[in-house]
């Protein structure tokens, strides 16, 4: 006994050309190798708070010139964006100087506990870290994460390399 199939299957030819006429057809303006521009990533961001940071004390003679932005992520619960406007001082001499942004604001010390989790608790990728930033509100790079995850670590290296020698002394 002999099965019946469907029988041949009607398959019709490609439309487009094929061979050489391809190669001569003209390319679509702006074509792949142009790069993206991304825009202004500040215009996106919603300023929560702006500080005014005073010089401590300006060589005397110094005329004010205004304020320098720095536009620092923060990160509680929710994303907290401080535009600290840092006073500018032209010293007599024509040096310009800028007010310290205070310590305490800096992103990477408000981050350690972040930094801190994906290291101990196994491998992860770059993108899988920043994909939680972002949805947060932190506008921020792949690279910036690798900035993030590969300084200051000392902490971590001296705690690590006492735990291998106290490791190594108790080993028979």
């Amino acid at each position: 006994m002999r099965m019946r199939g469907a029988g041949r299957p009607n398959i019709k030819p490609n439309s487009k050309p094929r061979g050489m006429e391809q190669a001569t057809d003209s390319k679509p303006p702006g074509g792949s190798n142009e790069r993206r521009r991304r825009g202004s990533t500040r215009a996106k961001l919603t300023i929560n708070e702006k500080r005014k940071i005073k010089l401590p004390a300006p060589p005397s003679g110094s005329r004010f010139k205004g304020y320098t932005s720095f536009v620092v992520h923060g990160l509680v619960l929710h994303a907290h964006v401080i535009d600290f406007q840092c006073e500018r001082w032209l010293a007599p001499e024509g040096k310009v100087i800028t007010a310290p942004l205070p310590g305490s604001m800096a992103f990477r010390a408000a981050t350690a506990p972040f930094r801190a989790r994906p290291i101990s608790s196994g491998q992860t990728t770059v993108p899988r870290l920043a994909t939680p930033l972002r949805g947060f509100g932190i506008d921020i790079s792949k690279r910036e994460v690798v900035l993030l995850l590969t300084t200051g670590h000392d902490g971590f290296h001296e705690e690590a390399r006492d735990v291998l020698r106290a490791g190594l002394a108790s080993a028979a």
